[in-house]
């Protein structure tokens, strides 16, 4: 995969889509900023990073018209390669907070925003981008966030921790086969953040109620068991918040 390092940048995930407008090869690229002022997270969220201190990215890549047909593979194999990652360093028990955080003793790690873009001739393309904490220690008004410095107290090299994450990304998306998605189903779902465990939900009209969290649907629902014990109910991410 192409690398394009850019130094400070309002969006790598907005600098990427500007970038493939103007190209209509649509070869697989990723976007490495050592800073993004304006950097966004799910829902709109705003994602803060000190400058050259963590790694922010973005990519893009031709995906199988299975994921095409069910864009919520994508984020499994991002999550899970993620995972993989951290893993390789030394981060061992990280895991994924549905749907899009990376937790590691339960305070975010990082973040994945998926953008889905759908073209008149009825294929699908997709901007990934990436948020983690890496050498950044402190995390002013933020008591929730985490860093692998604070976890390991080791510095990492940056672009080692890119290239591993894409080299076990694309490994995953080339092999990957639709016999192999109920695997994938297992492994993600063995990751999830508070999996098995009573937690907190808010509605989006602010009201709280308590779930145990079962899995997940293949469309990326979460799925709930309620605290009657016998009702279980999917929840989309505009419904719900886990609260921690």
């Amino acid at each position: 995969m192409k690398i394009i390092k850019v130094d400070a940048i309002d969006s790598t995930n907005t600098f990427l889509k500007d970038l493939l407008r103007k190209d209509s090869q649509k070869e697989s690229i990723c976007i490495w900023a050592k800073h993004q002022y304006a950097g966004r997270g799910q829902m709109g969220n705003s994602w803060n990073s000190e400058s050259g201190k963590n790694l922010t990215f973005s990519f893009y890549c031709a995906l199988p018209q299975f994921i095409q047909e069910n864009p919520f593979i994508l984020n499994k194999l991002v999550s899970l390669s993620i995972i993989n990652s951290l893993a390789h360093f030394g981060i061992d028990k990280a895991q994924i907070k549905w749907p899009n955080d990376i937790m590691a003793d339960n305070k975010k790690l990082g973040g994945i925003l998926i953008e889905n873009c759908f073209h008149k001739n009825g294929t699908q393309s997709s901007i990934v981008g990436i948020g983690i904490n890496v050498n950044q220690t402190n995390f002013d008004h933020l008591p929730k966030a985490n860093s692998l410095k604070n976890i390991s107290s080791k510095t990492y090299d940056l672009e080692e921790l890119l290239h591993i994450f894409l080299k076990y990304f694309e490994n995953k998306i080339k092999n990957l086969t639709i016999d192999d998605l109920n695997m994938l189903k297992s492994q993600y779902e063995s990751l999830l953040f508070k999996k098995d465990k009573v937690s907190t939900f808010k509605r989006i009209d602010t009201s709280l109620f308590l779930g145990i969290i079962k899995g997940t649907t293949t469309s990326g629902k979460l799925i709930l068991e309620l605290e009657d014990g016998v009702r279980l109910e999917s929840y989309d991410i505009k419904e719900i918040q886990l609260m921690y």
